[in-house]
């Protein structure tokens, strides 16, 4: 059987301004700033600018205005990261795929030829599951850069799983603010945190966000308690089940989450 591949590629300078705009707009009128604090500490030429009154396009322009410089350094010797992520992710591409297959009970569509990856000036990383293409920061660790690989990987076929199950192909609901992003986000480690995944990242976990480990409900955090629900039950009910919890428990999960 024939997987698809992942290939990365460089951002293009607009797409990394687009992605960094979206972030900072989101954030602009929430407490938790995250990943803005990062881009300002990254780019000093921005680190006193106040986007809270601006609009999209307006801070889309400033960030276009002044950090093509700054932004052609940090990415200069980015074809050398690329090619070093390329050749180790090569060596277990059709293993992960494969484990992926069979952890959700799913084969890969047969039209699912090659996932890009986008490699940029990045905190978090989105994924885009129609156009079937993430965004993945820069990083030395190569374990690092599997660990958010196979995390994001993950995504793409739990959607397939999830279209099978519910009849959902409404992407605006694999997204943040839905509830179904918030499932999607919080089962990745009872997905992902066993012997099969932790092979490829030299032991390390493939985490959830951490507020699913801190948020509580009857006294168990949100990844015990999916934890607890997949253990239990076959993959496809499982799903259905952490569902229903997820439903059930809404204004909790939500509570006091920004965009990631």
């Amino acid at each position: 059987m024939s997987y698809p591949k992942v290939l990365f590629k460089i951002m293009s300078f607009e797409e990394n301004i687009e992605v960094i705009t979206d972030f900072i707009f989101r954030e602009s009128q929430n407490k938790d700033k995250e990943n803005t604090k990062y881009f300002k500490n990254h780019f000093t030429e921005i680190s006193n600018y106040d986007f809270s009154q601006l609009s999209k396009d307006e801070i889309n322009q400033i960030l276009l205005n002044i950090l093509a410089d700054s932004w052609t350094k940090e990415m200069d010797k980015s074809q050398d990261i690329i090619d070093k992520y390329q050749q180790n992710w090569n060596e277990i591409n059709d293993d992960v795929m494969k484990g992926l297959s069979k952890r959700l009970n799913i084969n890969w569509p047969s039209d699912f030829s090659n996932i890009i990856a986008r490699i940029g000036v990045l905190n978090a990383c989105p994924r885009y599951i129609n156009q079937r293409t993430f965004d993945i920061k820069i990083t030395d660790d190569l374990n690092e850069m599997r660990m958010i690989v196979i995390h994001e990987l993950c995504h793409f076929i739990y959607f397939e799983k999830w279209k099978q199950l519910f009849n959902d192909n409404d992407e605006s609901h694999y997204n943040y603010p839905h509830l179904i992003w918030y499932l999607s986000e919080a089962i990745i480690d009872p997905l992902l945190n066993n012997n099969i995944f932790k092979n490829f990242t030299n032991n390390f976990e493939i985490n959830s966000y951490d507020i699913f480990y801190k948020k509580m409900i009857d006294n168990e955090s949100v990844v015990n308690q999916l934890r607890n629900i997949l253990a239990q039950k076959s993959i496809d009910e499982g799903i259905i089940e952490c569902y229903n919890f997820f439903i059930k428990n809404e204004n909790i999960i939500k509570k006091g989450k920004s965009e990631q």
